[in-house]
C-alpha cells in the first residue's frame, strides 16, 4: 500500500498544552488532542537546503542569515544540546514531500514571491491566510510523532522581509519584517516546538513589524531545546511514543545526514552523534503533514 499524505492545519493562535511543569510547548500530531504524541526528530544531525526557485534567498546575504538562524538553535554556549544543522547549499526543488522515494526529500527553505502564487497556495488549502509571515510544514509518522521532513516557506509576496538593523529606526511600515527574527521562530517549529504564551520567547506566536527580539532564544526556549535534544542522553519527547516496531515504511526516511553526506551534498556532518530509537509501525501506510502556522502580523489581540 502506498503511503497516504494527510493534511492537518493548525490554528494560528492555538496554544498546545503539555503540562504545568513545562515552560515550553511541543507540537502535537493532533492539535485537538493535548494527549497525543509530540513531534520530534529522532536524529540530532539535520541537513537543510535552500531552494534556488526562491527569489528571497537568491543572494549570499540572505543565505548567510538563514544559516545563522538555524545555528541559533544549535550553537549554544551552554553546550546543552547535541543538535546540529548542516547547510547543504541550493537545490532545485521547493517545499514538497515524495512519499514514494525518500531519497528525493530534502528539508528546504524557500519563499512564496508573488501574489499569484500566494493565492494559489491559499486556494489549495496549503496557506491558511494571507497575513502570515511564514509557515513551517512538517511530515511525521502519526503514531510516534517522528519527523522525517520539514520545510520553511517565507511570505515574500505580501511582506518586505529584510535584514533590520536594531540600532536604526524601522519606521511604521507594518509590512516590514526582519528575516532572522522570522526564521529563528520557524526553526523552532522545524524541530517540533509550538507557540507559547511568553511574549518574550522566540516561540511566541506573534511578531510586530520590525521586531528583532526573536533572534535570541529566551530561557524558556533554551529549556525546551536542552530538555528535548540534550547534549548527553537520548532525545526526550514531551509525551511517550509507541515503541517496539521498526517499520520499513519509515526507516528509509531517517538519518538524512548519512544519506546526504555519502552523496557529498552535505559535508562535515558528524553522524556519530545520532541517537537510535525505536519507532512505531507505519500505521495504515499513512504519513501526516502538519502546517505549523507562525508569526501573525496583525498583533491587535496582544497590543495594550
Amino acid at each position: 500500500m502506498k503511503p497516504k499524505l494527510g493534511i492537518v492545519i493548525g490554528s494560528l493562535l492555538q496554544l498546545l498544552f503539555v503540562g504545568d511543569a513545562l515552560s515550553y510547548e511541543c507540537s502535537r500530531v493532533n492539535y485537538d488532542d493535548p494527549a497525543s504524541v509530540s513531534q520530534v526528530w529522532r536524529q540530532t544531525c539535520i541537513p537543510f537546503f535552500i531552494s534556488d526557485q526562491s527569489l528571497l534567498f537568491q543572494n549570499t546575504n540572505t543565505a548567510s542569515i538563514a544559516v545563522q538562524s538555524f545555528n541559533r538553535w544549535s550553537s549554544q554556549t551552554e553546550s546543552c544540546t547535541s543538535l546540529v544543522f548542516q547547510y547543504g547549499g541550493y537545490v532545485s526543488e521547493g517545499a514538497f514531500f515524495d512519499r514514494n522515494t525518500p531519497s528525493n526529500n530534502r528539508n528546504v527553505l524557500t519563499s512564496v514571491d508573488s501574489e499569484v502564487d500566494l493565492e494559489r497556495l491559499i486556494d489549495q488549502g496549503l496557506w491558511p491566510q494571507a497575513d502570515l509571515v511564514a509557515i513551517t510544514l512538517t511530515r511525521y509518522e502519526p503514531n510516534t510523532g517522528e519527523i522525517v521532513d520539514a520545510d520553511i516557506v517565507v511570505n515574500a509576496a505580501k511582506f518586505s522581509i529584510i535584514e533590520i538593523d536594531p540600532s536604526v529606526s524601522c519606521g511604521n511600515n507594518s509590512d516590514t519584517h526582519d528575516l532572522e527574527n522570522t526564521l529563528v521562530h520557524e526553526v523552532g517549529h522545524f524541530i517540533g516546538f509550538a507557540h507559547v504564551t511568553d511574549t518574550d520567547a522566540t516561540m511566541f506566536a506573534n511578531a510586530k513589524s520590525c521586531e528583532t527580539k526573536k533572534r535570541d532564544l529566551s530561557a524558556d526556549d533554551l529549556g525546551g531545546l536542552c530538555s528535548v535534544y540534550p547534549a548527553f542522553g537520548p532525545i526526550v519527547t514531551c509525551s511517550p511514543s509507541l515503541s517496539g516496531y521498526d517499520a520499513t515504511g519509515i526507516t528509509a526516511f531517517r538519518n538524512q545526514c548519512d544519506r546526504y553526506t555519502s552523496s557529498q551534498e552535505v559535508e562535515g556532518c558528524d553522524c556519530s552523534t545520532l541517537h537510535t530509537h525505536n519507532a512505531s509501525k507505519f500505521v495504515n501506510g499513512s504519513w501526516v503533514l502538519l502546517i505549523v502556522v507562525a508569526l501573525l502580523l496583525r498583533r491587535r489581540r496582544f497590543d495594550d
